[in-house]
């Protein structure tokens, strides 16, 4: 039996943002308009974005700066810089700049969101949880904070909360993939294995060479007792390159 030789239950990769919104958030403002665009100061907020997207984060603290130092009254150019500080591993820093674009900008959400994360990163998750109440409170249909906040719900322990938000996320999102591991992971916990799988099933419907989510599939069958389904998704889970599923089988003395 597979299970009984797996030490961990699953490896789940928490992704803190779904990418392609968050690239989308860090490039535009709802209130940039067109003249404004041409002005030097957008013009260093595109160079930071650029950056930014090219993993130059220092480099993009840089060129925020300067659009700052040109006009300090764009609580984007703040937000932005915050992401970049964020990303350098500076979240005391990154709070700062979250905390003056919602000053210049109290309704703006991502901003909220944003300070939110940071907080998270230090282990202040009341704080992180009120910051992604508000921003849910001025935009309830973004996705990704109710998968943010499932996330602290879950570091808290407060599973059903957790699981509540996830299943917010997933029906603004439905192909929200990370929001599927989550909560195929909170399932295992609460040892709902039936309900884990149908989660990955989803995860490998929308990306059949997902190896781990073959493998971890293939531990929640072994929780259900189908060993047969369990060996099969280990073993597709090696086939695919998994270095966990195959180191297994190697020591079980099974192909794959």
């Amino acid at each position: 039996m597979l299970t009984r030789k797996i030490s961990k239950l699953l490896h789940i990769i928490i992704l803190s943002v779904c990418f392609a919104l968050l690239i989308n958030n860090l490039v535009y403002a709802d209130d940039k308009k067109p003249q404004e665009a041409k002005a030097p100061e957008w013009e260093w907020l595109e160079k930071g974005n650029a950056l930014f997207v090219s993993g130059k984060y220092q480099d993009a603290v840089n060129a925020y700066s300067k659009a700052i130092e040109l006009n300090p009254k764009v609580a984007l150019f703040y937000n932005n810089r915050g992401y970049s500080y964020r990303h350098l591993n500076k979240f005391e820093e990154a709070i700062a700049d979250y905390s003056r674009a919602i000053k210049i900008d109290p309704k703006y959400a991502g901003a909220y969101n944003n300070r939110g994360v940071a907080y998270g990163k230090l282990g202040k998750h009341n704080k992180e949880i009120a910051d992604y109440n508000k921003a849910i409170e001025l935009d309830p249909k973004d996705p990704v904070v109710y998968y943010d906040r499932g996330i602290a719900y879950g570091k808290t322990g407060k599973y059903e909360k957790e699981l509540a938000d996830y299943n917010k996320a997933l029906e603004l999102a439905p192909k929200f993939t990370s929001v599927y591991y989550n909560r195929a992971y909170v399932h295992c916990k609460l040892r709902n294995f039936y309900q884990a799988i149908d989660d990955f099933d989803k995860v490998i419907e929308q990306n059949p060479k997902d190896a781990e989510a073959y493998y971890n599939r293939g531990v929640a069958h072994g929780k259900t007792g189908n060993y047969k389904k369990e060996l099969d998704d280990v073993k597709t889970a090696a086939r695919l390159g998994h270095k966990g599923a195959r180191d297994l089988l190697t020591k079980l003395g099974k192909d794959w």
